[in-house]
């Protein structure tokens, strides 16, 4: 579950994107009215280290929307490598009134587009990932939705 929570709190530090319900289970209502400065301040405030992520969910009355993420793969280096990561992958439909951002203090440089143009761009030598992450992208790459990505993996 940590884990679950450590993929939502990361979202939203780094791009924007809260994966977070009211305590009826309803979706963030993102045109309710100051409630997107007030998430971007409080975003600001999780980046700063002025508030913890538990703070921002009570002070606003949300929950983080597990369900909404599906476990996709694990990834982790063998021993033998001196640069070492332990990453996991979800999937999760974008929140509806939600954009991710374009920068942030978290990310240098962000590109949003489809799995199969990140990988011809990679293919090209200008878009340089990990092994992983063009592993998740190769698969993603199959599907031309994430509905039948969910069909086909079972993951809803």
């Amino acid at each position: 579950l940590a884990h679950w929570v450590a993929a939502i709190r990361e979202l939203f530090e780094e791009v924007g994107v809260l994966l977070c319900v009211t305590q009826s289970g309803e979706s963030i209502d993102m045109k309710q009215e100051g409630l997107r400065e007030r998430l971007a301040k409080k975003r600001q405030g999780l980046i700063a280290g002025s508030i913890d992520f538990l703070t921002l969910l009570e002070s606003e009355r949300l929950f983080c929307a597990a369900a909404s993420l599906s476990y996709f793969s694990h990834w982790r280096t063998p021993e033998e490598f001196s640069t070492r990561f332990d990453t996991r992958f979800y999937l999760a439909p974008l929140p509806a009134d939600q954009e991710p951002l374009a920068t942030s203090e978290e990310v240098a440089h962000s590109l949003w587009t489809t799995p199969e143009q990140a990988l011809k761009l990679c293919a090209a030598g200008t878009l340089p990932m990990i092994f992983p992450t063009f592993s998740a992208l190769r698969t993603l790459a199959d599907f031309d939705s994430l509905d039948r990505l969910f069909e086909e993996y079972r993951l809803r």
